[in-house]
């Protein structure tokens, strides 16, 4: 197999027209962790992302609603190449 190199500029709307599926597929894996927890959207009082894409604008605008304007928080930072998305049910 020969490997070839992409090197382009997107603009915003690009990259996130070209994300909405994988974020789209992410909440839906989500909704059934949750469900399998057996925990609600608001049972949840904090949802946490960290690295990679999840500094994307539009991303952590899907997340808010998905939680229903639950705010993401973004307060941990780690290396570029790691993405996380965790939730933190209210005790």
């Amino acid at each position: 197999m020969r490997l070839l190199h992409l090197n382009m500029t997107v603009n915003r709307k690009t990259l996130e027209e070209l994300t909405r599926h994988l974020i789209d597929r992410t909440l839906k894996i989500s909704e059934n962790c949750l469900k399998k927890a057996g925990l609600t959207r608001e049972d949840l009082n904090d949802v946490l992302l960290v690295g990679g894409q999840t500094c994307m604008p539009f991303l952590g605008d899907r997340v808010s609603n998905f939680l229903d304007d639950l705010p993401p928080n973004r307060s941990i930072r780690m290396k570029p190449s790691r993405s996380v998305l965790a939730f933190r049910p209210t005790p």
